[in-house]
This record gives structure tokens, sequence and C-alpha cells, in this order.
């Protein structure tokens, strides 16, 4: 079994994601990671999720306790290089949300388009209006403080383990009720 002792739940929106505001030296591969899996259908999905305002799911980010840490011109002093070596592996890190961080990253760096209406569509094609729109939308941010390698793998597990996948035929089933 593993504890979080805390977590804060904040809403960001996109406009400060791009900006870096969720944290300077966010690392979106720490060691547990997989690799970027998505395929393009995947990012242009998520992508016209935003753009209609719909919820994507809260994103996790672990970072240490900065409560016992001494702050010195903004950039935490540790105890001792152990201390360092230790925490910078589970400090900062998106434990769930990589894919799909990186795909809203990758859109507003114009590397792949968003289709409607049959046309491609990057970021570059977008009016000032649908610019705003899309970078107004907020993402649940959950910030954990699991201050051990182990525990924070174990809750990686967890939230990546407990939920059961809707397969082909179950989409299919529902989409049978459009009309």
């Amino acid at each position: 079994e593993f504890l979080i002792s805390d977590a804060t739940h904040f809403d960001l929106n996109i406009f400060n994601i791009q900006n870096e505001q969720l944290k300077p030296n966010l690392n979106l591969n720490p060691f547990f990671q997989r690799d970027l899996v998505w395929s393009l259908a995947q990012k242009q999905d998520l992508m016209k999720s935003l753009f209609y305002h719909l919820p994507i799911g809260a994103i996790y980010i672990n970072r240490h306790n900065y409560l016992n840490d001494t702050i010195v011109n903004g950039i935490k002093q540790f105890k001792n290089k152990k201390d360092l070596n230790y925490f910078s592996e589970i400090d900062n890190v998106v434990v769930d949300g990589k894919q799909r961080l990186s795909t809203v990253l990758s859109f507003l760096n114009d590397e792949f388009p968003i289709i409607i209406n049959n046309n491609e569509i990057y970021r570059h094609d977008m009016s000032k209006f649908d610019i705003a729109n899309l970078l107004n939308n907020n993402i649940n941010v959950i910030q954990t403080y699991i201050e051990n390698r182990n525990d924070l793998i174990k809750f990686y597990v967890q939230i990546n383990t407990s939920q059961t996948t809707h397969n082909e035929s179950e989409i299919d089933f529902a989409k049978s009720f459009l009309e």
C-alpha cells in the first residue's frame, strides 16, 4: 500500500501551460513513464475535445514537499547531495497526462493539424478568436507530494491500471444509436 499524504487540486488554462507557468523544468519523461504512443488521430481527437471545451481528465504532477527546504534566490537548497539526487528523479514529474500535455504543446507548436470539415487546420491557420478560445481552456491539475520513489511508482501503476478501457465493439455499440 502507498499513502498520498497531501494533494493540491487546481485548474490551469492552456495559455499558462503554453507559457510554461505550469512549472519551469517540468519533467514530462520521468524514468517510469512510457514513450509517446498516441496516434495522430488520438491527438486530433484530444484537440477537438478542447475546442468543444470538454474535460480531458486531470494531469497528475508529483512534487517534493518543499516545506522543509530552504529557498535561496528561488532555488531550493537541499541539505546534502544525496537528497538532491534522490528527489530530482521524483520531483516535478508528470505522473499521469504525458500524452495529453505533449499533444497540447505539439499542436501549439504547429506540429500537427486537426481536421475540421475535411480541412487540415494547423494552429497558424486559426483565427485569433479561435486561438483565444483554445488557450482559455482549463485543465485540472492534481499535484501530489509523494516523497518516496517506490510509492510514486505504485501510485503510477494504480492510476494506470484501475480503469477498464472500452473496446472497439463497445464504442461501435454506443455509436449505433447516433441518428
